[in-house]
């Protein structure tokens, strides 16, 4: 599933989250770049997520984001694909990068388990 509509990105983002028992708070500022902050309710770690649709045009985002990201939290980029180089640099960068088709579909694995 490709969305590129970033308002419905970012809802379908944190309704994933939430069902990941997750808190989810959205951010309402525009001096942040991140789209919402999570707190796992099972481990008490915490993420910054920032929802990029087109990776490839958001990179200078996601490098002004790690810079920025609170002491404690871990920067997650969720966007709808990317190649083995932007994995790797997201390594290389110490942050993690997903698509929404990858937790959606550990979502239903979960799930399904239970």
């Amino acid at each position: 599933m490709k969305v590129n509509d970033k308002k419905k990105f970012i809802n379908i983002c944190t309704i994933t989250f939430k069902s990941f028992q997750h808190k989810v708070t959205p951010i309402q500022s525009r001096q942040t770049l991140w789209d919402f902050m999570t707190t796992s309710e099972r481990t008490d770690k915490s993420y910054v997520v920032c929802c990029i649709p087109r990776l490839k045009s958001s990179k200078g985002i996601i490098n002004i984001a790690r810079k920025k990201v609170p002491a404690g939290m871990r920067l997650v980029v969720i966007t709808n694909n990317f190649d083995e180089q932007d994995f790797e640099e997201s390594i290389e960068k110490d942050y993690c990068l997903t698509t929404l088709v990858q937790i959606q579909d550990f979502n239903t694995r979960m799930l399904l388990a239970n």
